[in-house]
């Protein structure tokens, strides 16, 4: 949702949640969030979102730090492009939150974003399984 330049209209969903989210959530605070958007790219290049590093800098080093004791170099040491997505509602809301994104999909000479030449063929399962095996390892890494 939203119009380039007007935040007003994007986070719609996530803006709504968060009144209720006490509720919906039973009581229970989120410890964190993780945002995944692009992660499919055949060129996948992944760092660190700006907004997410500025306000939740410590889940940030956790996450690319895990992808980099697993050996995915697509999570790339270097703070890249703000971005406002869904991530920035719930920073806001003091939930830390991490935008994991290839704002450049396919890469900073091309852009199939919202083109109709975005389509599966695009989309590699290893960046796939590189995204999805350190969300789980986050995940798993969690104490009770």
């Amino acid at each position: 949702m939203g119009r380039s330049g007007d935040v007003t209209n994007f986070s719609l969903g996530t803006k709504a949640f968060l009144p209720q989210m006490n509720e919906l959530l039973g009581g229970v605070r989120p410890l964190y969030a993780v945002l995944l958007d692009m992660v499919g790219d055949a060129e996948l290049s992944l760092p660190m979102e700006y907004n997410s590093w500025r306000g939740a800098q410590e889940l940030v080093r956790r996450i690319w730090g895990l992808a980099a004791a697993l050996g995915y170099s697509q999570f790339k040491s270097e703070i890249g492009s703000q971005i406002y997505d869904d991530h920035v509602p719930l920073l806001e809301a003091g939930i830390p939150t991490v935008d994991i994104i290839d704002i450049n999909y396919p890469n900073p000479r091309t852009n199939y974003w919202h083109t109709l030449e975005d389509t599966p063929d695009k989309c590699s399962a290893e960046s796939l399984e590189a995204v999805g095996t350190v969300v789980a390892a986050l995940i798993y890494n969690e104490r009770p």
